[in-house]
């Protein structure tokens, strides 16, 4: 079933309605198993990662961007970044990963530089949102932890032969039927760059902003931060990536709909980026 036909039929539904998310589930977990297993010359170091990972016998998931993208554009999309949560300590993840050219990152996570790849690795126990609330370190709650609802997903990476993938979401399914991007779990460290975040995954895959994450970029812009936060671009990548103006326009837009009806999905104004990316939080330079 293709991603458009998926989205009428979920579209039908409620929001919770169980059959749409696991209509939702099903096709990620095809495309998933494709990404995986389908041979490709570019896939080598990321092969080489999930077999190393085999090895251990820990229960890991693959999180976030890489099963967004799965979902959205299917298998033949190439991703840059993937993140991987593995159930096990950090000492012994940081064992294991003496293999690897690694480095540690600010929230006590692992780098992993391959080639054109970087692994994010970091144990569950370890997640950000599970250190500093209350929620039970699983990987059932595990996607209650983004920022955001589209990233709300996460999938068994370590299967048998035949074994059904576990699947793992929270507001994921709702956010690919309706194409709106919503906050999922609102503490956050980084609240500017949630909001550029924010900006640029709704511009990049056509998505609607809530009302809700609306309003919260435009209590919580700082456009000094915000403006910091985007010339990280030519440390990370050596060029400029996304223009200042861009987000200028973009947090004027927000400003301006809210002004007219506070209630109604954003649709931001359409802007001249090529690749529409910036660091994750690890990467940035300004905390």
């Amino acid at each position: 079933m293709g991603l458009q036909n998926l989205v009428t039929q979920v579209s039908r539904k409620s929001p919770s309605d169980v059959r749409s998310q696991e209509a939702v589930e099903k096709l990620l977990r095809s495309r998933l198993s494709r990404f995986l297993t389908e041979p490709a010359p570019w896939k080598e170091n990321l092969r080489e990662i999930v077999e190393a990972l085999k090895q251990t016998k820990w229960d890991a998931v693959v999180f976030g961007g890489v099963l967004r993208d799965l979902a959205l554009y299917g298998p033949a999309e190439r991703p840059r970044d993937v993140d991987i949560v593995v159930n096990c300590s950090s000492y012994e993840l940081s064992t294991w990963l003496s293999a690897f050219p690694f480095q540690r990152t600010r929230f006590g996570g692992f780098r992993v530089r391959l080639h054109k790849w970087n692994f994010d690795i970091w144990t569950l126990r370890e997640t950000w949102a599970f250190t500093t609330s209350n929620m039970e370190p699983t990987f059932e709650n595990l996607p209650k932890t983004t920022f955001f609802n589209i990233e709300g997903i996460a999938a068994q990476l370590n299967t048998a032969p035949r074994q059904r993938r576990a699947v793992y979401s929270f507001g994921f399914a709702d956010a690919i039927s309706s194409k709106i991007l919503d906050i999922n779990f609102e503490p956050n460290p980084f609240p500017q760059l949630c909001i550029v975040r924010g900006l640029l995954t709704a511009v990049r895959h056509r998505l609607l902003l809530s009302s809700r994450l609306a309003r919260y970029m435009a209590n919580h812009a700082n456009r000094t931060e915000i403006a910091e936060i985007v010339q990280v671009q030519s440390r990370h990548y050596g060029m400029v990536r996304l223009r200042p103006e861009d987000i200028e326009l973009w947090l004027n837009h927000i400003d301006q709909s809210l002004r007219g009806d506070s209630d109604t999905p954003v649709r931001l104004p359409s802007a001249t980026e090529r690749q529409m990316d910036l660091p994750s939080p690890d990467n940035c330079e300004v905390a």
